[in-house]
């Protein structure tokens, strides 16, 4: 779930399944973070988060559980947690925590003036930005999209009036000319029967 939620933002995520091939990686690789879960067998979280501390006194470790008590967030950040995310994850707040935790470790690595550590924060950063940057020019086209769609919308609704009222005026005209019929057929009729009249007599 973590590899899904961060690697779309721009984070190399590894891996494993216990605290002590946890511990191992660690020592082989020596990553910038470690986000463990506090219930794990046969090792649990905050025995990791002690063993990684001691191998590694500069190590960022955040700490994650869906079943925490207050007890157990005051002894993880005892022992040296830098963080302590509740189950089930808000993912903005998750991700601020990732961010600034990443931050803290090139700080506590890296000499102002190693410009790899540097380089790697801002295209990091940049990386988001980007992200960020693209999500925006997608609103703006859905939004743009919407506003045609409106637009559209308006301009069927104007032409579908004026059908109406053409008809309409159709319809009005066709009924003067009924009119029209209606009266000459009754002065037809009327001559008719003056014609009549005339002839009996």
């Amino acid at each position: 779930m973590l590899q899904q939620l961060l690697e779309p933002s721009g984070f190399e995520v590894t891996v494993v399944y216990n605290g002590n091939d946890a511990l191992q990686r660690y020592k082989e690789e020596n990553f910038d973070i470690v986000m463990t879960d506090v219930v794990m067998d046969p090792m649990d979280g905050l025995t990791l988060l002690a063993e990684i501390k001691k191998y590694d006194p500069d190590a960022i470790v955040i700490m994650m559980s869906g079943f925490t008590t207050k007890e157990t967030a005051i002894k993880a950040l005892k022992i040296g947690a830098f963080d302590f995310q509740e189950k089930p994850f808000q993912f903005k707040e998750l991700l601020l925590s990732v961010r600034a935790a990443v931050e803290e470790r090139i700080k506590r690595t890296a000499a102002p003036e190693d410009d790899a550590a540097i380089e790697r924060l801002e295209r990091m950063k940049n990386k988001d930005l980007d992200k960020r940057e693209r999500e925006i020019e997608e609103r703006e086209k859905a939004l743009e999209t919407s506003q045609q769609q409106i637009e559209e919308a308006e301009k069927m609704l104007q032409e579908r009036e004026a059908f109406l009222e053409m008809s309409e005026n159709t319809l009005f005209e066709k009924g003067q000319i009924l009119q029209e019929q209606e009266t000459q057929l009754e002065q037809l009729m009327e001559d008719f029967e003056k014609q009549k009249s005339d002839t009996d007599e």
